[in-house]
This record gives C-alpha cells, sequence and structure tokens, in this order.
C-alpha cells in the first residue's frame, strides 16, 4: 500500500501544468473574490484534503513569464472543480509596470483581468496542513481565522458539513468589518443547521450584527481568554484539534494562549499567510515533492515541480 502512494505521488509529480478554466468568478466581499477553476480536459479534479492548496500560474502584464502563486482551496472535495478565494490587496495598478514587486500584484491581476472563461495552468494539491475528518472522529474541532486566513477553514467546515459530522465545533474569526468579511451568510446558515456547533465572530469597526443562538458578533479584537474554556474552546478535551489561519503574529498569539489556557502544543495546528496568499516554511527535500516558486516577484518563473515548498506572498 505504502509503495502504491508513493508511486501515485510520483506520477502526480511528474505530469505537467493542467489546464482549467475560470467556470465562475464570484465576489464574496468587497475585498475577496472566489474562482471556480474546471478542468479543460473534463476529467476529475485530483483529490485532495480540506486544507490543502494548490498552485496557480498567471499571465502578468508586461511580464516575460508567468508568475505562480500558492492559493488555499477554499471548499469541500468534489470531482468537479477546485474553488480559491482571493483577497485583493488595494494600491494596486496592474497596468503600471512599476509596481510589479508589490506584494499583491498577482492577486490583482486575478481580480482585474482574469475573466470567466479564461484560462489558468493549476498543479495537483499540496500541503500538510490539513484537516483529517476520519482521525478522532468524536474529537471537537476548533477553527480560528484572521482575514483572509478564513479560505483553509472554510474548506475543513465544508468537508465536515459534507460528512455529516456532529462533532462539537466551534468557529472563531476576526474580520476588520462588513466590508472584509467573507462567506458570513454561508455560516450563518451551517451553524443554524447544527445544534452543536457554533461561531463567535469579532469585528473591529462594530458593523456587523446578527447575533442568534449559534452565531455571536462581538466587538474589538479576537478575545480567546474571555471565551469559555470548555463550551466554546473544548479545553475539557484532550483530543481537541485546534486550527489557526492567519497573519504571522496573530497566529504567535494565539497559540501561545490556547498552550497557556492548557491545549496541547501538539493539537495546534496553522497555516502562515502573507499579503493575500499562502506563505510557508521551507521544507526538506522530497521525492516528488510540491511545486516551488522561487525569486522575487519581479523576477521571470517558470514554476518548476521541485522536492521543497517555498512560496513567498504576493
Amino acid at each position: 500500500m505504502i509503495n502504491r502512494e508513493e508511486e501515485i505521488y510520483k506520477e502526480k509529480a511528474n505530469r505537467d501544468w493542467r489546464p482549467f478554466t475560470v467556470e465562475k468568478k464570484i465576489k464574496e466581499s468587497d475585498e475577496v473574490t472566489s474562482f471556480y477553476l474546471k478542468p479543460k480536459d473534463g476529467k476529475p479534479v485530483e483529490t485532495y484534503k480540506p486544507g490543502q492548496y494548490i498552485t496557480v500560474k498567471v499571465a502578468v502584464p508586461q511580464q516575460e513569464w508567468k508568475q505562480c502563486r500558492q492559493y488555499s482551496l477554499s471548499t469541500s472535495q468534489n470531482p468537479e472543480y477546485y474553488r480559491i478565494s482571493v483577497k485583493r490587496i488595494d494600491g494596486v495598478d496592474v497596468k503600471d509596470p512599476s509596481q510589479q514587486a508589490h506584494p499583491g500584484w498577482v492577486s490583482n491581476v486575478l481580480h482585474d483581468t482574469v475573466k470567466e472563461g479564461d484560462s489558468l495552468d493549476l498543479t495537483f494539491p499540496c500541503g500538510s496542513f490539513f484537516l483529517d475528518s476520519e482521525a478522532n472522529p468524536e474529537a471537537p474541532v476548533v477553527l480560528i481565522s484572521g482575514g483572509v486566513g478564513v479560505t483553509p477553514l472554510m474548506a475543513m467546515l465544508n468537508t465536515l458539513v459534507d460528512n455529516g459530522s456532529e462533532k462539537p465545533l466551534t468557529w472563531i474569526h476576526a474580520t476588520r468589518g462588513q466590508s472584509a468579511y467573507a462567506f458570513g451568510d454561508h455560516l450563518k446558515a451551517v451553524m443554524k443547521a447544527k445544534k452543536n456547533w457554533h461561531a463567535v465572530v469579532y469585528n473591529r469597526d462594530l458593523t456587523l450584527s446578527g447575533d442568534s443562538d449559534n452565531y455571536k458578533v462581538l466587538g474589538g479584537k479576537l478575545d480567546l481568554p474571555s471565551l469559555d474554556r470548555n463550551a466554546d474552546l473544548y479545553l475539557d478535551n484532550p483530543n481537541t484539534q485546534y486550527f489557526i489561519c492567519g497573519p504571522d503574529s496573530f497566529m504567535v498569539e494565539l497559540k501561545d494562549i490556547l498552550v497557556s489556557l492548557g491545549a496541547s502544543a501538539e493539537n495546534v495546528k496553522y497555516e502562515r499567510f502573507g499579503t493575500g496568499d499562502v506563505v510557508r516554511e521551507p521544507k526538506p527535500a522530497v521525492t516528488g515533492g510540491c511545486p516551488v516558486s522561487h525569486g522575487s516577484a519581479t523576477a521571470g518563473m517558470k514554476c518548476p515541480v521541485s522536492g521543497a515548498v517555498v512560496e513567498q506572498s504576493a
């Protein structure tokens, strides 16, 4: 079995980029847009675990090479399409060559120039940050996100919904406010349908409202110590799994707080995000690894498949 898994992985790693069509482009908030990507060959997409990411190759104006960026898949596994949800970074003019080094360059290209019906090249899904929905089937799950860090956690949430999971779950999210808040209506509907799931959403500018039994809106900064240790954080269960995604400082602080409150450090998983895109630590080389993008945002990149994972914010 292990040998066959290795063979499958090598087969994936040796494939070229796969062409996809932008089937739909949906605005989730003033800042975040989702792209529904279907394979041009009509065959099923590669399977993935909720929380993993794909690499997207994008044609950028005034650049010789297409640029590669990694984006988390933002919904549950299905055979027909991938979905990524990309944050627009304000203040970028994709037609101005002098701004090519801006960290939000590629994200703005996706927002401003990529249309429904356009083509994008993708690689197969990768990443070690994921929810194993079959492991510890009764263990509670706490999903904590800041800003666009919501995207991989939304894939986890939707996977649990699709699987009919009834394990205890708390969704904790921090957003600037209504204009930046993605997937709010969907989250409310999910929480309304699940008796033992609930959400706590913090908004700094106090523009969100709509409390219900399973959906609480609070002002200010995300404050884990103020939440109920057991009803919200499930600290009374040593098997509780915590997943955090957001800016570096946000994640370092929250992981430290969870551990100080009594959570097991090994049960706290996290994903680092840069400016709108996924940023991960370098990994040791492995046979048939995930895609790697090298160089600065202004450098030409062919985006080879390599044994290491080294990404950048963009």
